[in-house]
């Protein structure tokens, strides 16, 4: 067993017409707010936070993975509008995410296979779950956030992608980058 361990988490993507558009808005940050962070992994609604694992478990992963995304039925996922969150140590805007009980019942399920079946830890797998696509955070200031809040608080935007895979990312040290895909029944 290696002792290096790699990083990953797991994530929902959406199509490449809407994950066009969210990298647009994620370059209006970084051009107008001085908020580039977000550009270094594509859009994504977090499923699994990062997590760290010797690359000798991705085999293992993979195919535990395969088998637990398997069981679940392909869904659309709607956003609509932006949102934030803005306490002392976080101040981030985002696409939001429409309520959706199958996004909440598929991460629920996802948390307790990762405890029960690849022995996370339960600080590993928070329960707590805001569903929501990333555009500026990290290195956005107080200031820029003000600024762009104002801008992007009543902007509109909407979106529609069928999450029909999930994915396994992997940090390469520069970037994330597509380790696994995961289809989801078509049922």
């Amino acid at each position: 067993m290696s002792l290096i361990q790699s990083l990953y988490f797991i994530a929902l993507l959406p199509h490449k017409q809407l994950a066009e558009r969210l990298t647009e808005l994620k370059y209006d940050f970084a051009r107008n707010y001085g908020s580039s962070a977000a550009l270094k992994t594509m859009p994504h609604i977090t499923m699994q936070s990062p997590f760290k694992r010797s690359p000798d478990a991705e085999v293992e992963m993979h195919l535990r993975l395969q088998e637990f995304f398997e069981k679940y039925a392909a869904f659309e996922i709607e956003l609509n509008g932006f949102n934030c969150f803005d306490n002392a140590t976080n101040k981030v805007i985002f696409a939001d995410v429409v309520k959706n009980d199958q996004l909440f019942h598929l991460h629920k399920a996802l948390m307790y296979f990762l405890q029960t079946e690849l022995k996370f830890s339960s600080r590993e797998t928070p329960y707590s779950f805001h569903p929501h696509v990333t555009l500026a955070y990290r290195d956005l200031s107080t200031d820029n956030f003000r600024k762009a809040w104002a801008v992007y608080k009543d902007k509109p935007f909407k979106g529609v992608f069928k999450a029909d895979a999930a994915y396994l990312l992997k940090h390469d040290y520069r970037q994330w980058q597509v380790l696994s895909r995961f289809s989801l029944s078509n049922q």
